[in-house]
């Protein structure tokens, strides 16, 4: 990403400033959105799948008694599309 920053500091053109770029470049690489209902966990970003290496997605579902949290592979919702 600063390739890119260099680039457009070369042609002498920049939209953003080089401190606001690196500040939106940290915030990006430590994404955490909210599920449905408006939750983030904790561990959103950290956890990993032990059998495939993919990230675990935070889900809650309201099917039982009671709420349930849990986390699932991001491998699994594209091997079950088909």
């Amino acid at each position: 990403m600063t390739d890119i920053l260099e680039q457009l500091e070369y042609c002498g053109h920049t939209i953003i400033d080089s401190e606001t770029w690196a500040l939106v470049q940290e915030l990006r690489s430590h994404k955490r959105r909210p599920n449905r209902i408006g939750e983030i966990s904790i561990f959103s970003g950290l956890l990993y799948c032990a059998d495939c290496g993919e990230k675990l997605y935070y889900s809650v579902t309201n099917n039982y008694s009671r709420e349930q949290a849990y986390f699932f592979c991001s491998n699994y919702r594209k091997s079950t599309a088909n």
